[in-house]
């Protein structure tokens, strides 16, 4: 499933009806929701609809196979730590194994910005399973 929109589709309301018919419809068959200026996503929050989309396609096709590790996020690490606060040396040396860093106050995994390390370590981890 792509997040592109087929213009050729609009409707009588033109591009801008057409790619938000097109975004709830993408929206409802993933299981996001939109609230405020966030996207929710098995209870992570994004600014972007692309990245819950990827997300979500992600732990779709890890589902698809069966994994159980995608039930829920591994959080089994996760100390509770406010948004964006700064990494300590133990965090930092978890965060270079998986190739995470932290960006003017977010955690950033490839190109995903994070307020919370527990939530871009549990992509992180989530995306190395896939790609082995």
């Amino acid at each position: 499933m792509s997040t592109s929109v087929n213009h050729s589709a609009q409707g009588p309301a033109g591009p801008e009806a057409a790619d938000l018919e097109e975004q709830a419809r993408l929206m409802a068959t993933l299981g996001i929701r939109h609230e405020g200026r966030y996207y929710h996503f098995r209870g992570y929050r994004y600014t972007r609809l692309e990245d819950a989309v990827a997300y979500a396609h992600l732990v779709g096709t890890r589902a698809a196979r069966m994994l159980p590790e995608d039930n829920l996020p591994d959080r089994s690490f996760d100390d509770g730590g406010e948004p964006g606060e700064p990494p300590t040396a133990a965090d930092t040396t978890l965060m270079q194994s998986l190739g995470v860093s932290f960006e003017d106050g977010r955690y950033v995994y490839e190109g995903f910005h994070y307020d919370r390390l527990a939530d871009a370590v549990a992509y992180a981890r989530l995306r190395h399973l896939h790609e082995s």
